[in-house]
Formats: C-alpha cells, structure tokens, sequence
C-alpha cells in the first residue's frame, strides 16, 4: 500500500444518505415588491395562525375520538387480577427484578388488549392523514351544526402536509408503546396503580364499624346508576373508568358535590369528618392514611399549560398582568393553606410522606453544615432494614436503594439517629426534617412576599416606553422571592409521572390527605418557574430567535420535485448565472412560461435553466408500460372507492389482460423473474427483462440508457436497480436574461438568488482564501460535470422555503464602520487588527427579513439505502487490517482530550483538543473562550442583563474539533474509542456536559457518514465525489449500541483515577461511619507497618478480602503513604470558595500514631494497637488518610496541575508520576482517562480478532489487562 493511502480508502460507496441544505434566498428586482402586491407573505403568516386554530379543532375530535373508543372497551378481568397480585407483591418487595418484569408483562399485555380493541373502531385508519381534514372532520363539524370552524378547516382541503408532523404527534397519544402521552400509559401505569390503592383502602372502610357508606352511597345513587359503592371499588368496575367520563365520576365519588347550595361530602371528606370525631381520636391518624388519591385526567383533557395559556410575553403590559395573575390567582389563595399544612405536618404519617434525594444534600448543608449527614444516616437505616452486609452483591443493592428518587421523613430523620451525632454547639433536634420546613416557610417569608408585591405595584406600566434597571430589579426581587417558597416546598414533592418508570407508584405508599392539599398547592406555585423564565427572557431582550414560518406563494405543492414536466405543478424552476444559483417561483396564471421554450443560440447575456428528468420509481412504474397502439404508454388506472370492485385497479387489470404478451402475464402471475420466488428461472427471468427493457428505451426516451445484459442481471429487482439509476437527467438550457428579467419585473416571475457566504461579492482579506462549506460543495456538485456523468449527488424534491420576519428589538446600526481597524478579541490571534471593505451591524441576519431555502439531496444516490450490515463489515475488515486506536474523553482540565494508540498500548501522540485552527491558520483556544462567555451568561442571568448565545461557540467548537478527529482517523488508519453514554453518565466536574457530548457523538457519526476533506481533488478519495463512509447511519442514541463503523463505545468507569502501569485503583473505598465498622476494615488488612529503610507506611493486603466477585490476576497488593496529595475544599475563611491544599500523608500519618500513643518505628505489625484504639476521632482522621493514600488523580483549583501518583510500585520498582511519566504513556489526569479508555479499545479489538461477541467489557477483564501488562 502507498504510505499516502489510508486503510479505509477501500471504504466508499458504500449506502446513500439523505441530507438537506440550507440557504439564504435575496430576491432580485422587483420580486420582493409583487410578493408584499400580491400578500403572499401575509397570506402564508395568516395561514400558520389557522393552522394552530385547526389543531385545536383536531383534538377536540380526537379527545370525543378517544372518549367514546374508552367507553366500549372490555378489559379481561384475568389480566387485571393477574395485575392485581404482582401489584402488590411487588410493594412488600419492591425490588425484586423477577416481580418488577412480570410487572411489565402484564401492562404491556392489557394495553394492547385495549389498542387492539380501538384500532378496529371505524375512522381510526383515517384519522391521521388528508381523509380526516377532507372527510371524517368536515362531517364531525357539519353533524355539529360548526360552520365557521368548517370554514376554516376547508382552508386547508389542498394543504393537508401542513399537519404531517401534527399527525406523527397525535399518533403517540393512542400508540400501544407505553410512552408517557399515550392514553393506554395512562390507563395502565398511572391509574391502575391508584384504583388499586384506593380498593385496598376501600376494603379497610368497609370494616370500621360506624362509617357512613350508607349514607355515602345513598348521596351518590344518581351518579352510581344504581350499583353499589362494593361494585364501584371493584376491579371489574375498572372498565368504566378509563374514558374521561368514569374519572371525572370516580373523583366526584372521592370529593364530593355541591346541590342546593350544599356540599354534599365525597368519601375524602367524609373520611376526614370521621377521623375528628372524639371517639375516634385514637384512630384518628390510621382514618386519614385512607384517604384515596384521585385518577389522573384522560390525555388531551388536562387543562392547558402555563406556557399554552400565556406563550411569549409581547409587551409590558403583558407582563405586568402576568405577574399578577400569578401572584394573586396561584399564591395569595394558597398562602393559607400552605402555612397550615406545613404547621400540622407531624400529624401526618411521616412514613408517607416523602422528599426528592436530589435536594437530601442542600437540606443537610442547611442543618448540619455538612453535605452528606443525611445520605450516610440512610446508609445505616437501609443496612439495618435490608440486613445489608459487607459483600459486593450487598453493597450493589445499597447503592441501588440509595440512588431512588424519594425518601420518607421518618426514614430520613431515623437515619441520622444511628449515626449518634453529638448536639453540643448544635440546634438540631430528632424532627430536624419537620423543623426545616417550619423554619424556613414561615410569616416572615409571607410578609416579605407581600412587601416585594406591593412595591412592584408601584410600577405604573402605562407611563413606561422602556422597562427601567431599577424596574427589572424590582421584578426579579418579586419573583425571586416566589421562587425562593417554591424551592422550599419543591422538595416534597412526589411526581408519579416520570417518564417509563413505574417505579415511583409501585414502591411508594404516599399520605393521601397530606398529598391531596400539597399537590393543589404545588400545582398553583410551580408556575413560577416557566413565569420567572419567560419575565427574564422579555427583560433581557434574549428575543433574537424570531420564529420563521412556512411559505407556499399559492402553491400546496411548492417544491415538491423538479422534473421539467411538473413544472408547472410545483411553481419552481432553477437557473444559474455566472457561478450564481437561482430559485424561480411562477405564479399562478404564469406557471407554464417555460414550458415550450427553447435554448437560445446566440452568445448575448442568458440565465441558464434546469432542465430535470427522473424516472420516479422504477419499481411501480415500469410494470404499467404496455404497447398499445403500436407505442409504449403508460396506463396507471386507480382503485375503485365503492360498488363489486371497491379496492381493485379495474382499468390496470384489462390492460394487463389486454396488452401483455401471453408468456409475460404468466411469468408475472408465477413471479419467477424474482430469485426471491420458489418458482425463479433464469429463463424466464431474461425473457422478462428484455420485454421491459424494450418498454422502457422506448417510452423514456429523454435517458441513453446503457443496459446489461439480461443474463448479467441477478433477478428482475436488479435490472429495476439499473433503470433507478440510469433514470436521471439533469441538463441546461439557455433563456434570454432580458426574458427573464422582464418577467421578474412585470410579478410573472419570483426570482431569488440562492445564498450563503460563499456566495459573496464582499469576501474581506482574510478570508479570501478560506474554503467554502460543505452545504455549497454539495449544491456545486448537484449540477457539475463529473457528477452527472456517474452520479453521486442527486437533487431531490420536497424543498421548503421559510420568511423570518425581523427581530424589533434589534436596531440596525453599524457596529463597526468600514475600513476602520477592529480589534481582535481572540488573545492568541497574532493579528492584533483587522479591516473589513464593508460596515459591520452586530446580529445583522436578525435585523432583516428574510428568506430561507431547504432543499433535500441524496448522496452516493445508486448505492442501497444500507441500514443492516455496515457494523459487521467494519468488524469483519479489522479482523484483516491493523488499525490504531483514537480515544477520546470528556477533561476535567481539558474540553476533550485524545490519546493516539498502537496496539501495544504506547502512546503515538496525544493532547488536548481546547486549541484549534481553521484553514487559515488562525487559533482559537475555545477551553478559554467557552470559559469566559460562560462567566458573563452566569453574570448577566443572575443581573438580568441581556445574554450571549452559548449555543452557536459550542456548536463552532465542535464542527472544527470533528474535521481534526476526522482527519487523524484517515492519516493514521484509526477506530475511534468513546464513552458510552449509557453507562452512569456523569457531568460532575467535566468541561462537557452530556448534551454536548451527545451533540459530539451526533456530529460526528454525520461527518464520517460521508466524510469530505475540502482540500482534495473531487475525484480522489476523500473527495467531494468519493466521501469516506466510516459510520453508520445515525437513528436514535438508544439504538447507538456498541458500536456505529469505526466507532465502538466503551464504559469509562475506572479510566481517570488508575495506575496504567500496574492497573491499581482504590480497591477498597474506606468510608467511616462508626468505629466498630473502622475497626472490622482494619482487620482485613495482611499487616500495617512503617518501613524505615523507605521512611514510608506499608498497607500490605489482599483484594479478595475486600472483594469476593471480582477475580484479579493478582491478589496481594502493598500501598504506600508516598507523595504529595493535592485535597480541594471550601474555604469558609473564603466566602465557602474553593481553594486546594497540598498534604503529606506520611507525614499526617506519623502524626496521627504519635498523638495516639502508637508505636510505629519498630518494624512491627501495627494493626492490634489499631484496632485496640476505639476512640472515634483517631479512626476518622486514620480512615481520611488512608483514603489520601489511595488518592491516585491529583487536581489544583483553577491549575493546569493535574497528575497521576501511584501509590504501589511497579515492575521497576517505581511509583507512578504522570509528570515524570515517559512519551508512551499518561503525563496528566485528563490524559489518563482517554489512555485507558483507548486500553479498553485494544481489549475490544483483541475480542473482535478472537470472534468473541462484542458486549460490555467487564471490570475483570479490563484490569486484569492492565496487571497483566505491566508484569
């Protein structure tokens, strides 16, 4: 092989792909002036509007759709009774994995009973597409006597793609996947569960001796249509309650009506009635847990959103009315309420009464100055529960409870009772849960609300052009003060409605009496959120992004495809001018002005015009040709609607019977031209293809087709494959320019430049020689010579083109004037000043209107549309051809750091990807610049100010990193090694955050799904004509897997904090809860001993003592008390700031043992004085350094120090220093990790090799590499 050439050369052509292209479209001559003439832009703004009204229309059909479907189904009553058992086995044991999957065989089993039973309903196939806006919905309204609303519904009878998407969405709501907006999730997985409870409670009731059920009953008979209240709590009266119509009976049977005036008591009410009585004041809080939870409302009948009801805020009278519909209609009313609940809150059952985990460590802070209190209190309250011991399955299952979403104020408050924590100098008392909420949502928190309200009262809004700073202050104190009582609420909330996860209503038995008042009172304050967010986006005139709209110029069908012979249809045409591109709209009354017009011959001024020919679909057309009349033609005939032939294509049959040849008609009725067929025959196959061969020459007669032979072809599809690909045609012809422009300025013809940056006449210095993008090499090569000699590149129809009408809040004022020096702000440029030939205007592009071109293509058009496959091939190609490995890690120091590998695991080269250049060689080091702008956008959101887009640095950041990834994988014929996201994602310290690591990953699978290196020849590989295809196509992050071509994802637990040379980690995690626990840690240990020959202590151990599930290939390990270790803390001193210091272990050791008496410098054993000492301070700070001894990856605050030190001595006798490490391995933390994840990339390769399947490499097998490795 040629050193210049790259293994993956041989990976081209491989499938093609579709991607749409984006331009700017700047309309020549007077087109802008006939458009606004002729209100097209109004017409379509207008039509966007009716389209959201005609939505609503739609789920009013949809929810009576729904209603009446719910009403007639039958649920089989084994299925619920089969619910019923695993239901509440599953609450005493709640995390058996066996009950938790039969669990989930039962729902999916009766929602597609039920999906079954709808789908066979009448319209429910028409009901999402043009049928139900040309049909079902016009007679829906016209039976309801709606004539606007069919008015305005027959707007759309030729514009029905307008709801396409609408459709894909509303198709959720009665999908038999158990997503959480379908109504069968709803059923099954949010109301079943509840119905269940409130039996069980139900069946308590009927036991008490002196309830009014009676009585109850009776007040409901009217309601119950004259079954009982035992029928009504009944699993088989669940049938009735899965419409919106049983709800709203059901939560009537649980609150209650008004009649006359007079409440007439629900079983809610009526249950807490009973519970006051004197009598039962004993029983009184056992009554109230059996108060029942409503059901959740049917989809599409919750009321509307906040953000439905009041959208976008457009002025300041708007937002004042907002801010005081919110204060007066959700707080003020629930003031009351909430004071009383939170007083009373000990009189609830504290075991049922829960709080979010995620705000366990805010609420310890608070109480106990101390992060991790709480956690480690239910750390000793679940070992004691669960009987947890000190094994690894153990420890597991811990960790598994420990991570749930909610934890009880009993359990929460016991916990922290088993870790006996003095109160000398402290004020917390055993209910600390139930005394942070009194302390903190209290009268002076009210009185402070009420003061911020009525001086944001004095903002008098109708004297106001411009909202004042002091104004904005004032709101935001207002609503941060909101805020500020809904965060302490906030956790106590329980969402029952996460996602899939039905965990939630399984394990947990909420207070029903507490929730049902809590969650009222949730609901109402949980507007502040989306309120405080939409007030501070309006203030801070973050109102760039102004929304585009779709524009049709009269046409349903614009765009939809450009051969030369719709024209007409779609209103479109294509021309080129000088290197320029051009988008021509005709008009209606005009769209035949280019249909008999020839190319001109003379060489005066001319526009070129497309001219497109494409065989649509081979596969369904070829087979309508017939001779008839002595031609071929093509006769494509329809289905009939109704009579004896409903659904048969009359006319397309006797043409088969009529003009096929005998031998065809009985080849096609055999399908033996099909190698797929049991009855193919070569013969047969031929005969059949040299007939539609004939067909097709004649009839297409726009196409040199230049067929095989029909022996060559392997059945009929192949040949049809050959038709595809020879059938298209792009060409063009010249027209007069005088023609043209006197079309555009008489309004016969829109004309617009189609336009990006590389079309510009104003390219500055600079950026002269800067390559174009690729969206312009794509267009380029749509209509090059190469390309239409052997086509790659392929224009496809469906375009769409947008108006976005410029932002008003932008003025339009030169920032920067012409030839005037401007100062650069990138620090590393070595340019200090550049100047522009032109006047530069700060967010130009929002200060005009304008329009904008999508047009869709596909590229390596004759190749498969190959989905399933491409993997295997990578895999079966690395089994022959030696690769490097690429690895790539998010930084804690380092936006992403990569390491190059050969596959003996030494480094070929590494480094950080913070810095990066373009084609010009300029720099920017985007480590500091994402940096810095997100200082200001944290300053300027906690000010109010007016905020820096982040999104588009990002994203900037990205595409470039990609084209320098990209380009190492050719040059070193590389794989590339990722995190798998899937495996316990963290954002913790990194640089990246998962969404922007997952745009990453997105990016670049699309840049190497055809990989084009701008600096190549178009013909080589690499080139525009010959892309790389490295991955495979990209569906959905959960269908990523292991693997997508050359990317293969790894878990990236234990890469950062280990010793590459020896592969040790902390394999033992000390953590002191209490001493005894310190003590039986201690004992484990083979023996504890001060060397004094290397003046260092020696933890000599076993790993399998520590560990019994995971086999290493070695088990005795010494750890020493070497080096220096860097510990970051908050400096209270500071202002809480971090700050970091350096400590000798060693030293703190020697120390340690001093003060305690302990006799070290003998050479002896010193685990029996260890564990002889009982004091809790001494097993604590022992505990603390040990944890420092086994600290591997050392960090400074805001440093480039970053290092690995071992604290285990490898084959040469050394500890580990990433500073002093040699050019083939790690020298820093951020480099470690990508290392090792490329070691983790080795292991993979060396399985695929072995033909071992790829699944997750184990922890075992991944350090047991390492160990081997470095023996």
């Amino acid at each position: 092989m040629n050193e210049n050439n790259s293994i993956w050369d041989n990976f081209i052509n491989k499938y093609n792909l579709s991607k749409t292209i984006r331009f700017e479209l700047k309309p020549v001559g007077k087109t802008i002036d006939f458009i606004k003439e002729n209100g097209l832009i109004e017409e379509d703004k207008q039509r966007e509007k009716d389209f959201n009204e005609v939505k609503k229309i739609m789920d009013e059909y949809y929810v009576e759709f729904i209603e009446n479907c719910l009403k007639n189904i039958k649920l089989d009553l084994s299925d619920l009774q089969e619910y019923y058992t695993i239901y509440f086995e599953l609450k005493k044991d709640k995390y058996n994995s066996d009950l938790k999957k039969q669990f989930k065989n039962i729902q999916k089993k009766i929602a597609n009973n039920m999906y079954q039973q709808i789908k066979d309903v009448d319209n429910f196939n028409n009901i999402f597409d043009e049928k139900f806006v040309n049909v079902v919905l016009p007679k829906w309204l016209k039976e309801k006597g709606r004539e606007q609303d069919e008015m305005l519904l027959s707007k759309f009878k030729k514009w029905t793609t307008y709801f396409d998407g609408f459709f894909n969405n509303r198709q959720n709501v009665l999908s038999n996947d158990l997503i959480p907006t379908s109504i069968f999730y709803r059923i099954v997985v949010d109301n079943l569960p509840i119905f269940l409870d409130n039996i069980a409670k139900y069946d308590k009731l009927k036991k008490i001796n002196g309830f009014p059920l009676e009585s109850i009953e009776k007040n409901f008979a009217k309601y119950l249509n004259n079954v009982s209240l035992d029928y009504f709590f009944s699993l088989e009266n669940f049938n009735n309650l899965l419409n919106q119509e049983g709800i709203d009976l059901f939560n009537l049977i649980l609150g209650g009506y008004v009649e006359n005036n007079s409440k007439i008591c629900g079983l809610n009410e009526s249950i807490n009635l009973y519970s006051q009585k004197p009598e039962n004041k004993e029983t009184s809080k056992q009554l109230k847990q059996l108060i029942m939870m409503p059901l959740y409302k049917q989809i599409l009948t919750e009321k509307k959103s906040f953000s439905e009801k009041f959208g976008i805020i457009q002025d300041n009278q708007e937002l004042v009315n907002l801010i005081d519909d919110i204060y007066t209609n959700n707080y003020v009313l629930n003031f009351d309420n909430l004071q009383k609940l939170i007083k009373n809150l000990n009189e609830y059952d504290l075991n049922q009464i829960y709080v979010n985990t995620l705000s366990l460590q805010k609420i310890s802070k608070s109480i106990f100055k101390d992060l991790f209190v709480i956690r480690n209190g239910l750390k000793e309250f679940i070992k004691n529960k669960e009987h947890i011991k000190s094994d690894k399955k153990s420890e597991k299952k811990l960790e598994e409870i420990l991570n749930q979403k909610y934890f009880s104020i009993f359990e929460i408050q016991e916990g922290v009772k088993l870790l006996k924590l003095s109160k000398e100098g402290n004020s917390f008392s055993d209910n600390f849960m139930i005394d942070y909420f009194l302390e903190n949502i209290n009268d002076k928190l009210f009185e402070n609300i009420k003061n911020n309200y009525n001086q944001f009262k004095s903002i008098n809004v109708n004297h106001l052009t411009k909202i004042t700073s002091e104004d904005i202050q004032t709101i935001k104190t207002l609503l941060d003060s909101l805020k500020e009582l809904f965060d302490y609420i906030k956790p106590l909330y329980v969402n029952l409605n996460i996602g899939t996860n039905t965990k939630i209503q399984e394990a947990y038995n909420l207070d029903s009496l507490f929730y049902i008042e809590f969650n009222k009172i949730y609901n109402a304050f949980s507007v502040i959120i989306p309120t405080y967010n939409k007030v501070r986006n309006y203030v801070t005139k973050k109102q760039k992004n102004v929304k585009k709209f779709k524009l049709n110029f009269n046409c349903p069908v614009l765009l939809k495809g450009w051969d030369v012979t719709k024209e007409p249809e779609n209103h479109s045409v294509l021309f080129r001018k000088d290197g320029d591109y051009y988008l021509g709209i005709m008009p209606k009354g005009h769209t035949h002005m280019f249909s008999n017009i020839e190319n001109i011959d003379n060489d005066g001024e001319y526009y070129e015009k497309m001219v497109y020919k494409q065989i649509s679909d081979a596969s369904k057309d070829i087979q309508n040709l017939f001779v008839k009349d002595n031609k071929t033609q093509r006769i494509v005939g329809r289905k009939e609607k109704e009579g004896d032939n409903k659904g048969k294509n009359v006319e397309l049959e006797n043409a088969r019977k009529k003009y096929l040849p005998e031998d065809i008609q009985e080849i096609k009725k055999k399908k033996s031209y099909l190698r797929s067929s049991p009855s193919f025959n070569e013969a047969d196959k031929n005969r059949f293809i040299d007939y539609y061969k004939e067909r097709v020459i004649e009839y297409y007669q726009w196409f040199n087709f230049k067929f095989k032979e029909s022996e060559e072809y392997l059945d009929f599809n192949d040949f049809i494959k050959d038709v595809d690909n020879q059938g298209y045609k792009i060409e063009f012809i010249k027209i007069n320019e005088q023609f043209i422009m006197d079309s555009v300025n008489t309004g016969k013809l829109y004309l617009f430049q189609i336009y990006n940056k590389d079309f510009s006449k104003n390219k500055c210095e600079s950026n002269k020689n800067s390559k174009p993008n690729l969206h312009t090499i794509y267009w380029e090569e749509l209509f090059s010579e190469e390309n239409l000699k052997d086509v790659i590149y392929k224009l496809n129809g469906e375009g769409e083109i947008f108006y976005r009408e410029c932002s008003k809040a932008i003025p339009k004022e030169v920032t920067h004037p012409k030839n005037i020096p401007i100062t650069n702000k990138n620090p590393i440029n070595n340019k200090q000043t550049s100047i522009f030939p032109y006047d530069l205007i700060k967010d130009k592009r929002y200060t005009e209107d304008k329009f904008l071109f999508h047009c869709p293509i596909t590229i390596n058009f004759k190749q498969n549309n190959m989905l399933k496959g491409f993997n295997q091939q990578i895999i079966s190609y690395l089994k022959e051809n030696n690769v490097t490995i690429l690895s790539i890690d998010r930084g804690e120091r380092h936006l992403l750091y990569y390491t190059l590998l050969d596959l003996q695991g030494n480094i070929i080269k590494s480094g950080s990807l913070n810095l990066v250049s373009d084609d010009v060689k300029r720099q920017w080091n985007y480590h500091d610049l994402l940096d810095q702008r997100e200082k200001e956008r944290d300053k300027a959101r906690k000010d109010w100010m007016p905020i820096e887009a982040i999104k588009n640095l990002k994203e900037g950041y990205l595409s470039k990193i990609i084209h320098d990834i990209s380009k190492m994988v050719i040059e070193n014929n590389s794989i590339i090694i990722l995190e798998d996201l899937n495996f316990g994602f963290k954002n913790g310290r990194f640089k990246i955050e998962k969404q922007v690591y997952q745009k990453f990953e997105k990016m670049l699978i699309d840049k190497l799904n055809y990989l084009v290196f701008k600096d190549k020849p178009k013909t080589e590989v690499g080139g525009s004509l010959k892309g790389y295809q490295l991955t495979d196509k990209f569906v959905t992050f959960n269908r990523l897997k292991k693997q997508s071509g050359i990317l293969f994802y790894v878990d990236a637990k234990y890469t950062s904090a280990i010793d590459p040379t020896t592969g040790f980690f902390d394999m033992i995690y000390p953590s002191y809860t209490y001493v005894d626990n310190s003590i039986a840690l201690f004992k484990k240990f083979n023996y504890i001993k001060y060397n004094t020959k290397e003046d260092l202590f020696e933890f000599n151990f076993n790993f399998s003592k520590f560990n019994t599930e995971l086999k290493l290939y070695k088990d005795n390990w010494s750890i020493w008390s070497n080096g220096v270790k860097l510990v970051n803390y908050r400096n209270p001193n500071k202002n809480n700031e971090w700050e970091t210091k350096e400590v000798i272990v060693n030293n703190q050791l020697k120390k340690l043992f001093g003060d305690y008496k302990i006799n070290y410098d003998n050479d002896e054993d010193l685990i029996p004085q260890i564990i002889s000492n009982t004091t809790a301070d001494f097993h604590k700070q022992l505990i603390e350094n040990l944890k420092l001894v086994l600290k591997l990856r050392n960090s400074r605050i805001n440093s480039d120090d970053d290092y690995i030190l071992s604290c285990v001595k490898n084959k040469d006798g050394v500890f580990f220093d990433s500073r002093e490490s040699s050019n083939n391995l790690p020298k820093n933390g951020d480099e470690n990790g990508a290392y090792n994840i490329g070691i983790k990339g080795i292991i993979l390769l060396n399985k695929i090799r072995e033909n071992k399947e790829i699944k997750k490499i184990t922890k075992e097998e991944y350090i047991n590499y390492l160990i081997k490795r470095g023996k």
